[in-house]
């Protein structure tokens, strides 16, 4: 179950950091430059922590059925959220484009 919220929380940061991709298109280089160094900086060590910690302190049985699990609700979650930020963006640009 805790790799469930893993991969769902995994999911929410995957579609935050693509909305601030798109946000920083059209930006200056060194803007670019400075966001994914604090991208790298972040993510980096968590990534590292998560796998010696977590992953590998892990018995072996339960390592396959534990990143299966992470790995669809990643997917479940991106699809799901991805929907649900269409129906509620959708509305509102139209509530913008009438006013």
């Amino acid at each position: 179950m805790t790799f469930f919220f893993v991969g769902a929380g995994l999911a929410m940061l995957r579609l935050f950091i693509n909305g601030m991709i798109g946000k920083i298109k059209g930006k200056r280089l060194g803007v670019k430059i400075a966001f994914f160094i604090g991208l790298l900086s972040v993510g980096l060590p968590f990534q590292n922590w998560f796998c010696t910690e977590v992953i590998f302190a892990m018995s072996k049985t339960f390592i396959n059925p534990s990143v299966i699990v992470m790995v669809a609700s990643v997917v479940l979650m991106t699809i799901v959220c991805g929907v649900i930020y269409e129906k509620v963006r959708v509305p509102y640009l139209e509530e913008i484009h009438v006013a």
